[in-house]
């Protein structure tokens, strides 16, 4: 999903896009299906489509996203460590990367993500360690 338009309710009661001006059903003319959504709702659709599933990465991949910018939420425990990147993909989401023992992972979830979690989605991904 993307955004079309923001609504606005005119006077007479009836929502129109703020930069177009066109009622839903004209815009729907253009971009066929068009929904409305309150803003949440789509920013929660576009935050879904943009996570991904670990993936295998070497460590020079890691180790390049590791020096690009500061690193966010750093954590080393034990035989693992995680860091997310400090610039984000789309409203929380942001990169992560993963070291579990002597492999290497990166995925795409929220910022908020604990280390543990991120081990474990690693893991449940990668179940043969």
């Amino acid at each position: 999903p993307g955004i079309v338009d923001m609504a606005v309710r005119r006077d007479d009661g009836v929502f129109v896009g703020m930069f177009s001006r066109k009622t839903l059903q004209e815009l729907d003319a253009e971009y066929p299906g068009v929904v409305m959504s309150s803003m949440k709702d789509v920013v929660d659709r576009q935050q879904a489509m943009m996570k991904r599933a670990p993936k295998e990465i070497t460590q020079d991949d890691f180790n390049d996203a590791l020096y690009c910018l500061p690193p966010m939420g750093w954590v080393s425990r034990g035989n693992t460590e995680s860091f997310k990147m400090c610039e984000f993909t789309c409203g929380a989401i942001t990169g992560i990367y993963v070291r579990d023992g002597e492999r290497f992972f990166a995925l795409s979830d929220v910022f908020t993500l604990s280390h543990e979690n991120i081990i474990f989605a690693v893991r449940a991904a990668f179940p043969v360690h």
